[in-house]
């Protein structure tokens, strides 16, 4: 499979689906050959456009220990990043 661009980030595979999101291993790319692997949680854009499943999206991460990377290339699809 042929990695597909989302903003900065390389999604590898799909490694997860489920009811509100789709869960991806993904490379960030930076300057020099910079390479972080990290799981990336992209809502389904059926629901992106629905705040309430946006805010709901956002706050499931707070409680856990994952770090909100950015909300996504619009932020009306915003992703959960977990680094590896």
């Amino acid at each position: 499979m042929t990695p597909r661009t989302f903003g900065k980030y390389l999604l590898d595979r799909e490694i997860a689906r489920g009811g509100m999101a789709r869960v991806h291993l993904a490379r960030l790319r930076g300057l020099g050959g910079f390479e972080k692997t990290l799981v990336l949680k992209e809502i389904d854009p059926r629901l992106a456009s629905d705040p309430r499943f946006v805010t709901l999206f956002v706050e499931e991460a707070r409680p856990q220990p994952i770090r909100l990377f950015s909300r996504g290339p619009s932020c009306s699809a915003p992703e959960v990043s977990r680094a590896t």
